[in-house]
């Protein structure tokens, strides 16, 4: 599967998208597309695995299960990732004027295309 592809789609689809990416849990990306050139991809991935590893271990220790869903606003970015397995999730960054509601909805469209991969 080209996994470009998808991540392309995501932006292409959702208003504001500036970044799309298919990471590991491990901060190791497998595929990220950037449209916004003041982004590092490298530190993107490992500081978006970081964040989903702590409230995932939140969610932990309250015993709510696993996290299907991060959203966070930043005043740059806001951005969304979404649980593609124990291992992987996908993310998607957007201007805050971005389309939320699309972002969501387009991110578990392509998490259920990428399940069927894995």
């Amino acid at each position: 599967m080209d996994y470009k592809v998808i991540l392309q789609g995501l932006l292409d689809k959702v208003t504001g998208a500036v970044a799309a990416s298919f990471c590991g849990t491990d901060g190791i990306g497998v595929e990220t597309i950037f449209n916004d050139q003041q982004i590092d991809p490298l530190m993107a991935e490992v500081e978006l695995a970081t964040a989903y590893k702590v409230v995932t271990e939140v969610a932990r220790h309250l015993e709510a299960g696993d996290i299907q869903e991060l959203i966070f606003e930043t005043q740059i970015y806001l951005v969304v990732l979404e649980r593609l397995s124990a291992d992987y999730f996908l993310s998607l960054m957007l201007k805050p004027t971005g389309n939320l509601g699309r972002a969501r909805l387009e991110l578990k469209r392509a998490v259920g295309e990428l399940s069927h991969e894995m």
